[in-house]
């Protein structure tokens, strides 16, 4: 008796092998999206779904940052945006209610947000079916107008 394999149990086959693939893409854009050159600490609450146009977040994702004494921050963005919404806002801790940069619906562009006081940093993403890529780096350099 021979087996023959069934649609169903081709298309099993096939859901599981790109469920895999889904997850070896996603470990990795996780280990290596958002370039920083200090300590940073990170936290998501972020959901990604796959279309047919890439990968969709929806949800929240920040870092936080240190500037010292006598320092300026440099936060240098990149956004890649094919659709959906995605909003950007940087405020340090304890001013949240005086933001230094806040964008909304941002469109594709690379840009730079120089933050002056001492202090700690949070850089919040809110995403909704957001399709693209976006990358944040982080360098701290001498103020020289202090």
């Amino acid at each position: 008796m021979s087996r023959r394999k069934t649609k169903a149990g081709r298309l099993g086959v096939v859901s599981i092998c790109a469920l895999l693939l889904v997850l070896m893409a996603v470990s990795i854009m996780a280990c290596t999206n958002g370039r920083r050159d200090h300590d940073t600490d990170v936290n998501a609450a972020m959901t990604i779904d796959f279309g047919e146009n890439g990968m969709i977040r929806s949800g929240t994702e920040h870092a936080t940052f240190q500037v010292e004494e006598g320092q300026k921050g440099i936060l240098s963005f990149d956004i890649s945006r094919v659709s959906g919404r995605l909003d950007i806002d940087v405020c340090r801790l304890g001013k949240e209610d005086d933001p230094d940069y806040t964008g909304r619906e941002l469109d594709s562009a690379s840009f730079d947000v120089i933050v002056e006081h001492p202090g700690e940093y949070k850089v919040c993403f809110t995403a909704a079916e957001f399709v693209g890529d976006y990358e944040i780096s982080w360098k701290a350099e001498e103020n020289v107008d202090n």
